[in-house]
């Protein structure tokens, strides 16, 4: 919820308030949603080793295989 939905609920109770004064309201105590941030690079890599037989396929092969079998 944001101070636009609060200042509609808050309307009916308080009387004829101004959005900019419910956003001022909203600033000071802090409210909303959290900031979202973004996630830190390790520095580990994805493994480029096949653990298993048929572990790692590649775009093109799967693309391969779609377009053979639309034709069948």
């Amino acid at each position: 919820m944001g101070y636009r939905m609060a200042h509609a609920l808050v309307r009916e109770a308080f009387g004829p308030l101004k959005v900019k004064q419910v956003h001022r309201v909203w600033k000071e105590l802090k409210l909303g949603r959290s900031k979202r941030f973004r996630k830190r690079r390790t520095g580990n890599l994805v493994p480029l080793v096949a653990e298993a037989a048929n572990h790692v396929w590649c775009v093109g092969s799967c693309t391969r295989f779609v377009l053979e079998t639309e034709r069948s």
